[in-house]
């Protein structure tokens, strides 16, 4: 007799494969809002600063570029961006160097973002300024403007402004507090100077709600002990960007301007009560 022989095939071991997850690409219908934004947000990208101003000579990113890059974000995923409720905050008027007057306007502007099916609310501030009747819409544009660079992470393509320093002299001016603060500090920090209209429109979180320094500076200078404490405590944190803000604006020629016009009302609250006990 013959033996058989048999063969035994090996056994093979099914292993899974891994796979990633690819990144959610479906149509403009079966994404969410939140979805639809953040793919615009990605595709928008960096913008490059186009805009020049002439009599204070600095770059910047232009209404019209981010206008033009938003619109077509908006087309190829289906939502919009609607204007609703404005909110002036302030209103007021300055003189300028040559003896005119402008007019300013500090708003709160609502907007909703819909695809017809969701929703979302925000808000963006705008500070307008302009010698004729232009002041408010003005104001509105830079609102919007506002609103669409922090919605979409808008940034311009140029170096990080951040990343510079420059050097401050502080040797010429006068110690009033022991305390660290910008006129007086032992470490003597180095940070970059903002521009006049980047100061003019820098706002901080006041009593939990968005507010330009001119609005609390103002305050201050009207005796609100509030403001007054606000800025003391804020102007007292060099090392933080509001408190460099604060610093900087402190020395300003728009809180000079605030603390004439104020010293002036003062003036003449004091001869009131001398003319009525006069008559």
């Amino acid at each position: 007799m013959t033996a058989k022989k048999t063969t035994e095939t090996p056994k093979t071991e099914k292993t899974a494969e891994k796979t990633t997850e690819a990144p959610k690409t479906g149509t403009p219908k079966e994404l969410t809002l939140a979805e639809k934004i953040a793919l615009a947000t990605a595709e928008m990208g960096a913008i490059k600063k186009n805009g020049y101003n002439q009599g204070q000579h600095f770059r910047f990113i232009s209404e019209a570029d981010i206008k033009a890059g938003v619109r077509k974000a908006m087309g190829k995923y289906h939502f919009a961006i609607i204007p609703s409720n404005i909110k002036i905050i302030g209103q007021y008027e300055r003189k300028t160097s040559r003896g005119g007057s402008l007019a300013f306007y500090d708003i709160l502007q609502e907007f909703t973002i819909t695809d017809g099916k969701e929703s979302i609310k925000g808000v963006a501030m705008g500070t307008g300024s302009d010698s004729g009747d232009k002041a408010l819409n003005k104001a509105m544009t830079i609102a919007f403007k506002n609103f669409e660079k922090q919605l979409f992470n808008v940034s311009d393509s140029d170096d990080d402004p951040d990343g510079e320093s420059v050097k401050v002299d502080y040797s010429q001016q006068q110690t009033q507090q022991p305390t660290r603060n910008y006129r007086s500090s032992q470490a003597k920090p180095n940070f970059q100077l903002m521009s006049e209209k980047d100061l003019q429109n820098y706002s901080v979180t006041y009593k939990d709600k968005p507010a330009y320094l001119a609005v609390i500076f103002t305050k201050a200078m009207q005796g609100d002990k509030d403001a007054q404490s606000w800025w003391k405590e804020t102007k007292a944190k060099i090392n933080t960007q509001d408190g460099r803000a604060v610093a900087q604006y402190s020395t300003s020629k728009f809180a000079k301007e605030i603390e004439r016009e104020e010293n002036a009302k003062k003036a003449v609250e004091q001869i009131k009560p001398t003319q009525k006990a006069e008559a």
